[in-house]
């Protein structure tokens, strides 16, 4: 797979964009012959997928389930400045985001989307990185430059920012950025931002597309398996 879009001259913006996307959603684990990055799903042998912890006892409540109970978890972290990582299954990654951002009252943000418009008027350059491993930089510049621009435009006191669809770190090779993000938020006055990312937790450990490991802190991180609803509705 490629960035590639057949006849993108005569494409609309949102053509390009709706190709982007569907290109990049299938590139968030790649491997590599020679220089250049081919999609995961060409490989003859599939790596067996790590195993899932058990729920963490803070979210096994016997009268509530576990998504209303991380509600609540976030909606009182939500109230102050922080930052707090969500791991999704890869499957359910978008809508988990957004199901988020609603029960806590927060500003859902998608990071591919604001990445794609970024990436856009100079696509032949961000296809060309795609394709070819020396200058994959380029695609982790963006993605770093594009990090600091949301927290400008949405941080804030008082601000509460969900950040989801992260799956195209993945592609971007900037699967550092949660930690990037825990040190503004930390040592910065810009609120309260949770970073929803697609993985699993094994072995104590966050998985970024179940492979990568991915920066994390016990006491902020939170798994999460199916939607949130709003706690004004329980």
């Amino acid at each position: 797979g490629s960035l590639g879009v057949e006849g993108r001259a005569g494409s609309s913006t949102s053509q390009v964009k709706a190709a982007l996307a569907t290109e990049l959603a299938g590139m968030t684990d790649c491997r590599l012959e020679g220089d250049r990055v081919i999609a995961a799903e060409t490989r003859s042998i599939i790596p067996a997928r790590a195993d899932q912890d058990a729920l963490p006892p803070e979210l096994q409540v016997a009268t509530k389930p576990p998504e209303v109970v991380a509600a609540e978890m976030l909606r009182a972290a939500s109230q102050r400045n922080g930052w707090r990582l969500v791991v999704t299954p890869p499957e359910k990654h978008p809508e988990i985001g957004r199901s988020v951002a609603k029960a806590i009252g927060a500003t859902f943000v998608s990071f591919e989307e604001e990445l794609l418009k970024r990436m856009e008027p100079e696509f032949a350059k961000f296809e060309r990185a795609e394709r070819f491993k020396a200058q994959r930089p380029k695609l982790k510049a963006a993605a770093e430059a594009l990090l600091d621009e949301l927290v400008k435009s949405y941080g804030g006191p008082g601000k509460a920012v969900v950040l989801g669809d992260t799956g195209i770190l993945g592609l971007c090779e900037a699967t550092h950025l949660p930690q990037r993000l825990y040190s503004r938020a930390t040592g910065e006055n810009i609120g309260f931002w949770a970073v929803v990312v697609p993985g699993v937790i094994s072995k104590r450990q966050p998985l970024f597309n179940e492979r990568t490991p991915v920066f994390h802190l016990d006491s902020s991180t939170i798994p999460l398996a199916s939607t949130m609803v709003s706690l004004t509705a329980i």
